[in-house]
């Protein structure tokens, strides 16, 4: 990340500060980067599955999410019951919790259709029906979802930039830029950000990252088309992770540090998604 802050210091220097050359540099050396880290985020996402024997944990809400998309996928409308036999929800059995999966279910036994509730309304749709339309595309295998996660990631770093491209302010590009290279960084190389987990918060991250580059552009150039699509992408978010219900009115200050103008434009949006 230094280096690249360098680098880009560094180019500056050198187009000496022609806003058209920096610009078009700048994304010659994204794409260097971008291509460097999709190998290395599908490969992360693989070494993750490899870490837990291609199997979802059964200690946190992981393995909710996979039994709501397994049962959509086989048409048991919208339950976390175990409804098929254990071993198609491809869970770590291992752990005190799979343990008592495996015994109070086998691997065949599972609960009859007169005990499923139908409509287990706790976890909202977003997530699961994801899962689910890569388990139908590609198969369900854990490792779909790892790797469908970690595409989340590279398409979030792409959206970062062109939001900071698309504030139309002279050093927004490098802005983005940098925000997007840390963003990459911060998943992988730290492991705050990590793949063995099958949970909400980046797919969560690139709908809300969708949202800001739709509205942003929607400031600049206020076309109805970009205003429903920043209400789906919105919608989207709040359906895949419910508590980002919490961070509208920081968008609302978002939107209104754009332009004031927008702020109808923008209630409208929210009360449509």
């Amino acid at each position: 990340y230094s280096a690249t802050l360098v680098i880009l210091l560094f180019l500056i220097q050198i187009c000496n500060e022609n806003w058209h050359c920096i610009e078009r540099n700048a994304y010659r050396i994204f794409i260097v980067i971008l291509l460097f880290h999709l190998p290395v985020v599908l490969i992360t996402a693989k070494q993750a599955d490899d870490m837990l024997n291609n199997r979802i944990p059964t200690d946190g809400d992981d393995q909710e999410y996979q039994r709501f998309a397994i049962n959509l996928m086989h048409g048991i409308f919208w339950t976390n019951t175990i409804a098929l036999p254990l071993e198609t929800y491809n869970l770590d059995l291992t752990t005190e919790y799979g343990t008592e999966l495996k015994e109070r279910y086998g691997y065949e036994g599972y609960e009859t259709f007169e005990k499923i509730d139908y409509f287990d309304l706790y976890r909202t749709p977003g997530f699961p029906l994801m899962l689910a339309m890569s388990y139908t595309v590609f198969g369900s295998n854990p490792l779909v979802a790892r790797m469908m996660l970690g595409l989340c990631v590279w398409v979030t770093a792409i959206l970062i930039l062109h939001t900071g491209k698309a504030l139309k302010q002279q050093y927004g590009l490098l802005a983005g830029f940098l925000t997007s290279v840390a963003f990459l960084q911060l998943f992988v190389f730290t492991g705050i950000v990590n793949l063995e987990r099958i949970l909400t918060e980046i797919p969560a991250v690139m709908w809300l990252t969708l949202f800001g580059l739709l509205i942003t552009h929607y400031a600049h150039n206020p076309r109805r088309v970009l205003l429903v699509g920043a209400a789906l992408a919105l919608t989207a978010a709040i359906f895949v992770r419910s508590n980002l219900l919490l961070v509208i009115p920081f968008l609302m200050l978002y939107v209104l540090w754009l332009r004031r103008n927008l702020f109808a434009p923008f209630l409208l949006a929210i009360i449509v998604g």
